[in-house]
């Protein structure tokens, strides 16, 4: 049951949907849609050299939720909502980027959380970036939900494993710079009872689902009507 949860072959399968993708013709593209690749390079990179930043443990926090935030700012100019403009929450690019600012820094927050509590591993956060990304598939834009009423569903597991991939582009890729020791809430050699082994994969990606709910209830109900008064953005907001 351990080799389902090999990390190689699930972001294979995820840029084997990424790649199926960029044969799709239909709907806007944006002109920055190659940027998620890079991610996911530094990823494989990453993971292969293992060379972590030189940080303290007080800096390393910081830096984590300041990666998170690079890295998704990243993602998001690969995204267009029509092809005017980046990101994904908004045709408008400093719209979009406003929106979607808090969502990554409550997302980045979270996850640091967990990770300090549970002393997640890079494979771990992986998997919990993989069941924050089904509360995106299957509840706030229903993609997943879409593609599995479709006569498209045999490309759900490749969907999933794509998502996967994306959300951990930003989510667990500062793991790969960082090494998750200095994050680990009493460091490598505090007590086992803190460690994520004894949370199992799938109990980690019924966590991450249930966090971004509740994060993108938080968004919806507070902060994306917020900042759309606070700035006065114009119409378009998906969902708003």
């Amino acid at each position: 049951m351990t080799r389902v949860w090999n990390l190689y072959p699930w972001i294979a399968a995820g840029l084997v949907f990424a790649a199926l993708s960029l044969s799709n013709a239909d709907g806007p593209r944006s002109p920055l849609w190659y940027s998620e690749f890079g991610l996911y390079a530094l990823m494989i990179f990453g993971l292969r050299v293992r060379t972590f930043l030189p940080l303290s443990r007080r800096a390393a926090p910081i830096a984590n939720v300041g990666l998170v935030l690079v890295f998704g700012a990243i993602y998001e100019s690969s995204l267009t909502v029509d092809g005017t403009g980046f990101g994904g929450m908004h045709p408008d690019t400093t719209a979009s980027y406003l929106l979607a600012a808090g969502d990554y820094l409550m997302l980045a927050i979270a996850a640091l959380v967990l990770i300090r509590r549970y002393h997640l591993t890079f494979r771990q956060t992986y998997f919990l970036a993989a069941g924050i990304s089904l509360s995106e598939g299957l509840i706030f834009t229903g993609v997943l939900t879409a593609i599995l009423t479709s006569a498209q569903a045999y490309l759900v597991p490749l969907f999933v494993a794509y998502y996967a991939l994306a959300y951990a582009g930003f989510i667990a890729l500062p793991l790969v710079l960082i090494n998750p020791d200095l994050l680990w809430r009493g460091g490598a050699t505090d007590q086992p009872g803190a460690s994520a082994r004894h949370l199992s994969i799938p109990l980690i990606w019924v966590i991450g689902f249930g966090l971004a709910f509740v994060v993108r209830v938080i968004w919806g109900l507070l902060y994306g009507p917020a900042i759309t008064a606070l700035f006065n953005l114009p119409p378009g907001v998906p969902g708003l």
